[in-house]
């Protein structure tokens, strides 16, 4: 079993498949895992994005899921992957170039060029893949009438 965040909120807005969802903010939002997902707005409210396939419209309350596995997948995407691109690539250069001057410098700022151009793929990239496998999805629906 994997584990399955749930939370319910009001749709702001509808694109295409994507709807935005303010959040009904608990004493939980502190201490919650899924912050990467969520943005605030001035008024301290939370609002994400959700995959909707089921046509809701704007103040239609509704109960969006995040799982796990997608959580965890955008974690490494974000964090464990660029700590092994800065990492290996230190070690890379440290270990091949080693009667350079200043090579422990040189090893840290090229991992950090090397970093630095992950996330501009990652930056520029995303848009192109299917981002929705990483969003929350609507998973229940009260149409307000």
């Amino acid at each position: 079993m994997s584990e399955e965040l749930i939370e319910e909120g009001i749709v702001l807005r509808k694109d295409d498949k994507i709807a935005e969802v303010a959040l009904m903010a608990g004493d939980g939002c502190e201490e919650c895992s899924a912050k990467l997902f969520c943005s605030s707005k001035p008024d301290n409210s939370k609002v994400l994005r959700a995959v909707d396939p089921f046509g809701v419209q704007p103040g239609d309350k509704v109960t969006v899921s995040l799982q796990g596995s997608s959580l965890l997948g955008l974690s490494v995407m974000l964090y464990g992957v660029p700590l092994f691109l800065l990492v290996a690539t230190i070690i890379t250069i440290y270990y091949s170039f080693i009667d350079v001057n200043l090579i422990e410098a040189k090893a840290f700022f090229g991992g950090l060029v090397i970093t630095g151009i992950y996330f501009l793929f990652v930056y520029f990239g995303i848009k192109k893949i299917k981002s929705e496998k990483f969003l929350p999805k609507i998973t229940f629906v009260r149409k307000i009438i």
